[in-house]
């Protein structure tokens, strides 16, 4: 008895001995194996894509039509956590702050996106675009390399406020599933802006210091007598003079079209300079970068000047004019083109380029998965004269057809935009799920939506 007994625990052993060691059938041979994490071959949603493998393979290589895959696991690299950058107010500027990147020797090919705040990012997160402006929306195209950010000489991020203080932190992205935290924050300050003067006597404009004392010569009484001194006033602020090159109406809507999808405009019609003698101009920090042939659009109501190069189509400066500033900017007018235009299209250019419609506050949603859409709908939109883009965002939604929704009776406004965007539906209720933005008509950009 003792011995069938032993002979039955002995088969389940012998069983599960052959089941390992002998792991084949008509049907497969399995020539190595291990014991992995699991996983799926390839999870993808519109917002992520993980691609992994069920265990660890040992041995021989697993292959496919789009595939070629080596044994063992696959591991992903991240990229370094970017330090500190260097972030300086290197000329007292009230409008604009230095920024040189600490690539944390990232290969040269590491992307990095670059958060700003005046808050320390405790209720106020905005982020550097690549026109070196300030946006409320992080876009794939403003992470760039360390040389389109300046390289070693950096980049002045422009636009911003007087006398604030601003925080920055960058992050890294080398390839997908790369992309770092945020690393330290650097901090730096604007100044407010500065009116300085210096007084002279004497009989030339030349240096002289106080205290001052003026010979009269010789006074007879029941005359006037002059004395042979001045008195010299020198005077420096952020004002802007030189000679300029006006420019035409056509030009004028030229250039405040293209500089239009790159950030948004005041609701007016600006002037426009062409810098032919950038020599004269260099003392002025507006003009501290500028080269011959860029273009000064100037808005007097909003007292907002921009430095654009059409060259590369990139923002070199932006400043606020101060009230003295802007009385220099009218006593300092641009002197027309030898030749080029007559005194009929002089007073042609000093009118508004063309006739504005009614003024209305546009946002702009993205209703597909391709990114960019709302940016490039909000650059056609800028375009309309009295239209301000004041919000691009993504839609809660996706649309087969672009939609526009006049919220508050904007009519006219909305017409024009249908009928520059050939654009076919325009309703006044808001689709469900989407969040009313504080705006007179929202653009809901979908599939049918040609750039």
């Amino acid at each position: 008895m003792e011995t069938n007994k032993n002979k039955k625990n002995f088969l389940p052993v012998l069983s599960l001995f052959f089941l390992l060691t002998m792991p084949a059938s008509t049907n497969y041979k399995l020539k190595d194996f291990g014991f992995g994490t699991g996983g799926t071959g390839n999870s993808s949603s519109s917002n992520y894509l993980l691609n992994a493998i069920t265990g660890e393979q040992s041995g021989a290589k697993m292959s496919g039509t789009n595939y070629n895959l080596g044994p063992g696991l696959e591991f992903t690299n991240q990229a370094n956590v970017p330090a500190a950058p260097v972030f300086t107010n290197p000329g007292n500027y009230y409008n604009k702050l230095q920024i040189v990147l600490n690539t944390s020797d990232n290969p040269t090919d590491t992307e990095y996106a670059i958060a700003i705040s005046t808050d320390n990012f405790v209720t106020e997160t905005n982020y550097v675009q690549n026109d070196n402006t300030v946006g409320s929306t992080l876009g794939i195209e403003d992470y760039q390399t360390y040389v389109e950010w300046g390289g070693a000489s950096g980049f002045f991020v422009v636009g911003l406020s007087s006398n604030t203080t601003y925080y920055v932190k960058v992050k890294a992205m080398q390839g997908k599933f790369t992309e770092t935290n945020y690393g330290p924050v650097a901090t730096a300050a604007t100044v407010s802006p500065t009116l300085t003067f210096d007084i002279d006597v004497s009989a030339t404009d030349t240096e002289t210091d106080p205290p001052f004392s003026i010979n009269f010569g010789d006074l007879v009484a029941g005359s006037v007598t002059d004395s042979p001194q001045k008195i010299w006033i020198d005077l420096s602020t952020y004002h802007f003079y030189g000679k300029y090159k006006r420019a035409s109406v056509s030009e004028v809507n030229e250039i405040a079209g293209k500089v239009g999808k790159i950030m948004m405009l005041p609701n007016e019609s600006p002037t426009l300079a062409t810098v032919t003698d950038v020599g004269k101009l260099k003392n002025q920090s507006f003009f501290a970068n500028a080269e011959n042939g860029d273009k000064v659009l100037i808005f007097p109501s909003t007292q907002k000047a921009i430095l654009y190069r059409p060259g590369v189509n990139k923002i070199i400066e932006v400043a606020f004019l101060t009230a003295a500033s802007q009385e220099n900017a009218v006593q300092a007018q641009p002197e027309p083109a030898d030749n080029e235009e007559n005194d009929a299209s002089r007073d042609q250019a000093s009118q508004p380029a063309e006739q504005a419609v009614e003024s209305a506050n546009v946002a702009v949603y993205n209703g597909t998965e391709v990114k960019g859409m709302a940016a490039d709908a909000a650059g056609k939109i800028a375009e309309i004269n009295g239209l301000t883009v004041v919000k691009k965002d993504n839609a809660a939604g996706n649309y087969e057809s672009t939609v526009i929704v006049n919220l508050n009776g904007k009519d006219q406004a909305a017409r024009e935009i249908a009928d520059n965007m050939k654009i076919n539906e325009i309703v006044s209720d808001l689709p469900d799920g989407e969040k009313k933005p504080d705006a007179d008509i929202l653009v809901i950009i979908g599939k049918d939506f040609n750039k």
